[in-house]
């Protein structure tokens, strides 16, 4: 299960601080950047929804059900609530514990993501994680038909979880709530989604961005996975003011603002209609001019096809210089910056 439940996760936010170490919880590797990076700063976030809470509690006490299931198909598990620390870098630990470990024999329904026809004991020469799951129905069904595409959260906390003990594999052990079935998914290390250097490189993605402290906030988009997010209050959206007519400037309130919008509203549809000719008028000019860079001198104008030029970020030489990827690259030292001139965006009515 999701430590959610436990002690220290009751108690302790996604990234916590020991002394000068950043502690990050295996459950929360995959939240997004903006929930790990506001943990990481010291922000206080909320607790989850009541009822929310009281689902992870319920599928808590499911697992030493499911757990006796595997055992009484002849694999035995041990070592139940283990904790794991990996350290990454000097400043920085992700930590869990393990529903349990098996070796030996162990009684699988699906092996790298292959369907059986009939369970099997396979002989595994090494740990194997268990972690026991208790789905709702619609949940079941997505975890059967995708596995992990729909479950990178899972993906990434079983991952350091194998790393934490030098495991061969994992065992997922998933109950449906509703027809208590049961399947005991058994992946190999190799055929996981993600490898050792994504979890790596996500925890020191997010130092590296605590180093800059605030302005590194809000980035890049938040995740749906992240949700309820802790740190709901804090988006950007949530501080923008509500106008109402006292607040308007001026004596006609927000029917001023409403006329002025209309007409922005009809010119944005006309201007939609003038660009979308200008393109249709371009593309006749450059079939004419042969797709070829050239010039004509007109009586009303000299009309000149060209290939423009622009400066930009050699990412790949960058990345290669430092010995990374170009996605964490740019992630690393990319900045985003917020414009002194005020925007505007209008957002019509859809019509009934």
């Amino acid at each position: 299960m999701t430590d959610l439940t436990t002690e220290e996760a009751v108690n302790k936010p996604d990234v916590y601080m020991e002394g000068d170490v950043a502690i990050y919880r295996a459950s929360a590797l995959a939240s997004c950047q903006n929930r790990l990076l506001m943990a990481r700063l010291g922000y206080d976030g909320a607790s989850p929804p009541e009822k929310m809470q009281q689902r992870f509690n319920a599928g808590h006490d499911h697992e030493p059900l499911i757990l006796r299931h595997l055992e009484d198909h002849g694999t035995v598990v041990y070592d139940r609530q283990g904790t794991i620390d990996i350290p990454i870098g000097k400043k920085a630990v992700i930590r869990g514990h393990i529903d349990g470990l098996c070796a030996g024999s162990v009684y699988v329904t699906s092996i790298n993501g292959r369907k059986l026809v009939e369970p099997e004991i396979i002989e595994v020469d090494g740990l194997v994680i268990v972690d026991a799951k208790a789905f709702a129905i619609s949940t079941w069904q997505k975890w059967q038909n995708n596995y992990w595409r729909d479950f990178d959260y899972y993906a990434f906390q079983q991952l350091a979880y194998a790393i934490g003990y030098g495991a061969k594999g994992i065992l997922m052990a998933v109950k449906n709530k509703n027809t208590d079935e049961h399947s005991f998914d058994y992946w190999e290390i190799d055929a996981m989604p993600i490898t050792k250097a994504d979890i790596v490189r996500k925890v020191m993605m997010i130092e590296k961005l605590a180093e800059r402290g605030e302005s590194a906030l809000f980035e890049s988009a938040c995740s749906p996975v992240s949700y309820p997010c802790p740190y709901w209050q804090f988006h950007p959206d949530e501080g923008k003011v509500t106008i109402k007519d006292g607040d308007v400037e001026g004596d006609q309130g927000l029917d001023a603002i409403e006329v002025l919008v209309k007409e922005r509203i009809l010119l944005d549809a006309e201007a939609e209609d003038i660009q979308t000719r200008k393109s249709e008028i371009d593309d006749e000019l450059r079939r004419l001019y042969g797709f070829k860079e050239a010039s004509a001198k007109l009586g009303v104008a000299t009309v000149t096809t060209y290939h423009s030029s622009y400066s930009a970020v050699d990412w790949g030489a960058i990345a290669a210089d430092l010995k990374s990827d170009v996605e964490t690259i740019k992630k690393l030292y990319s900045v985003s910056q917020k414009s002194e001139k005020l925007s505007i965006r209008v957002t019509p009515k859809k019509e009934k």
